[in-house]
């Protein structure tokens, strides 16, 4: 009865942090149907972009683009905006990505600081396993080794 306890209290221990998440992942895919108006451009892109809420910076994993119609001349972040609204640029990324082809990625970071396009993306949260969920999975495996040892 004392291992179980013991589970238990380790179980709890670690499925219950003691701090907020200090990080976010967002999942992004950049395409012409996404500008306000719409366009049928054939450029796409996408990647992951996690944001530190510590240190209010972005890092970009695996971002990239390709196949615009023309030379790129700008990227930036619009914000804040939901889907199919325009807003004003809040964050400017071309020290992040080679301007002046039709391809490329990103890479490095941006440090937030408040401050008609061929294609645009929306950042879309990627959720994290539930805590509950996890603890439920432990006291499940935990029930049944009880159960075994009898």
């Amino acid at each position: 009865m004392k291992k179980l306890l013991l589970s238990v209290c380790v179980l709890l221990a670690v499925a219950l942090p003691g701090s907020a998440q200090i990080f976010t992942n967002f999942a992004v895919t950049i395409n012409g149907a996404q500008e306000v108006p719409a366009n049928a451009s054939p450029g796409v892109g996408g990647g992951l972009v996690t944001l530190d809420t510590n240190l209010n910076v972005l890092s970009f994993v695996g971002m990239s683009y390709s196949g615009l119609s023309a030379n790129s001349t700008a990227s930036h972040f619009h914000g804040p905006a939901g889907v199919g609204t325009n807003a004003a640029v809040l964050y400017n990324l071309s020290g992040n990505t080679t301007l002046g082809g039709t391809s490329g990625s990103y890479s490095g970071t941006v440090t937030l600081v408040a401050g008609g396009f061929e294609i645009r993306g929306q950042l879309i949260a990627v959720p994290e396993p539930g805590v509950l969920v996890l603890s439920a999975v432990g006291f499940g495996l935990l029930g049944l080794r009880a159960l075994r040892r009898k």
